[in-house]
């Protein structure tokens, strides 16, 4: 089974998921929420699934006018991450 839509070939079995559809009810939950302010932390940005949230998030990001949105890049390395979230100022 393949993870992350069909082979070229189309041999073997393969699940596909809607990253863009799951990117924008992530982001209408957020909205809906009250949040205005979304950060998308992305493993690596050559992957395909990358490619489709990334072009979702920021399709959506100017759909509802956030008043700020960021992408940052972890490389899928935690500490990575934890910088990037440090990093960013909260503003009340």
């Amino acid at each position: 089974m393949l993870a992350g839509g069909p082979a070229p070939d189309n041999i073997v079995p393969s699940l596909f998921i809607n990253d863009s559809g799951t990117m924008a009810k992530v982001i209408r939950h957020l909205i809906d929420a009250g949040h205005r302010r979304i950060a998308y932390f992305a493993g690596k940005r050559n992957l395909d699934y990358s490619k489709a949230r990334i072009s979702a998030f920021n399709e959506l990001s100017l759909k509802y006018a956030l008043e700020s949105s960021s992408i940052s890049y972890t490389d899928f390395n935690p500490d990575i991450a934890a910088e990037e979230t440090c990093s960013m100022t909260v503003s009340k």
